[in-house]
């Protein structure tokens, strides 16, 4: 009787010993799974932050400077999101680029509610811009010193 307890209790520990080892295999395999779909998650990232950069560039190239350099502006903040410094710098020196191709301001107007309408005249000459509390004409005819 003995020895069939001795027998029964070592098949047990064999079979705690099998069960272990194939909880760690299947653990070992399921962190190279998460491990995989992590990098592949980056990579389609950077992929796809790097496609809207392309096409931010096309913009400052074919459009417009100024709605390019947006594009570029929120491909900026895209590319620190996935934390991919090569396109971090390869936009920060493109902004640098077009940064001359920008109009400057000659003047700001602050206004204390929220933008409700803005209508810029047909000449260009003149902005109606709309808040809920006011209505203010702006003249955008240059001023030279």
């Amino acid at each position: 009787m003995l020895l069939v307890a001795v027998f029964l209790i070592n098949g047990q520990r064999k079979f705690a010993g099998q069960q272990r080892q194939l909880a760690e295999k299947l653990a070992a395999e399921k962190s190279e799974l998460a491990d995989r779909e992590t990098n592949l998650r980056k990579k389609a990232q950077w992929q796809a932050a790097s496609r809207s950069f392309e096409q931010s560039l096309l913009r400052c190239e074919q459009v417009d400077p100024a709605v390019g350099v947006l594009s570029l502006v929120e491909n900026l903040a895209e590319a620190q999101a996935i934390s991919a410094a090569d396109l971090e710098y390869s936009i920060r020196a493109q902004l640098g680029r077009w940064e001359g191709s920008l109009h400057t301001l000659d003047s700001t107007t602050k206004f204390n509610d929220s933008l409700h309408e803005l209508q810029q005249s047909s000449g260009g000459k003149s902005m109606l811009v709309a808040t809920r509390s006011e209505t203010t004409l702006i003249d955008l005819t240059p001023v030279h010193s």
